[in-house]
């Protein structure tokens, strides 16, 4: 996904959404086209990251990532897009080292949390845990 219209949402809550055990799909009749892009924007949702300001993001929010590979980055006005096309006032995420565990950014409305200190080896990060309590959202972390 790099702009425009998105329905990414509607396709990933869809009750046929298929559950993954491995990606490679083999199917002979029209299901491979809608199964390669349910694929895709699951890989899309799971590996994107937020874009920082050294990010050149295209007129929709959207740039290139240094993982690499087909993974992409968003700036703030892509989550905020996101974010009001589907009625959503922050977004939680994971899959990307944070050395705090946590780490809240563009215009607080993105929440990146990394549950595994002492990740590959590393001894400066710490692991963070999100839990809700009396209608609040918090956190603990735990350093390696």
């Amino acid at each position: 996904y790099s702009g425009g219209h998105d329905d990414r949402m509607d396709v990933l809550s869809s009750d046929d959404f298929p559950e993954f055990s491995m990606v490679n799909p083999k199917c002979a009749d029209g299901r491979c086209k809608k199964l390669e892009k349910q694929l895709m924007y699951a890989w899309d949702v799971m590996w994107s990251d937020p874009a920082d300001s050294t990010v050149p993001c295209n007129e929709h929010g959207f740039g290139p990532n240094l993982r690499g590979g087909a993974t992409m980055t968003y700036d703030s006005a892509a989550l905020r897009t996101f974010l009001t096309n589907n009625n959503l006032c922050c977004l939680v995420r994971g899959h990307q080292e944070r050395l705090s565990g946590v780490r809240l950014s563009h215009e607080s409305q993105l929440l990146t949390v990394f549950s595994t200190s002492g990740y590959c080896g590393h001894s400066n990060n710490a692991g963070a845990a999100l839990y809700t309590q009396d209608g609040h959202l918090h956190y603990i972390t735990k350093s390696f």
